[in-house]
């Protein structure tokens, strides 16, 4: 039923792209995605190179609120991409957890990575993801591990800290 009319073009607001969004995080840009994040941030991720699924998964958790809908959107991306890097033959769990470790400042490498300024998002993040059917179960001694010891960008996030463990040591 077209009724012949010219859509209108002023209205609506400038259409972000992921890229966009990758290239500089925000709640704002987020939502402005709308529900097709999900499909985007799984077709244009590499989910055989843990190092790329950890950079996607770090920009997304890095706008994390406790707002529903940001959190909604936020979680219902992971889930997206998570699933689909976890049940891919070629991905490396193990990689992958030892790679986002690293960029949360959790362990050192030897490539000079700067950590992530808040572990606030990801910490959040985690805490759904490790309860999911797709988390694959072994993974989380290893995190349980890093995430107990000393740690001082973990110790100004210890609410997020101790759900993330509390759920850990119930898994």
């Amino acid at each position: 039923s077209n009724s012949g009319e010219p859509a209108p073009v002023l209205s609506s607001p400038t259409p972000t792209d992921l890229s966009t969004f990758l290239s500089f995080p925000s709640p704002e840009k987020l939502l402005r995605l709308g529900p097709k994040v999900s499909v985007l941030i799984v077709q244009q991720t590499d989910t055989s190179d843990p190092e790329k699924v950890v950079s996607a998964f770090l920009k997304v958790a890095s706008v994390f609120r406790d707002d529903a809908s940001v959190k909604t959107a936020v979680l219902d991306a992971i889930d997206a991409l998570m699933k689909k890097a976890f049940s891919c033959s070629s991905f490396n769990s193990n990689t992958f957890l030892t790679r986002l470790l690293i960029h949360m400042g959790l362990l050192k490498s030897e490539d000079k990575i700067k950590a992530i300024p808040s572990l606030h998002g990801p910490l959040m993040v985690l805490n759904h993801v490790v309860r999911q059917d797709y988390f694959p179960k072994a993974l989380a001694p290893l995190l349980l591990a890093f995430v107990t010891k000393p740690n001082g960008a973990l110790e100004t996030c210890s609410f997020a800290r101790h759900n993330l463990l509390q759920t850990l040591y119930n898994i």
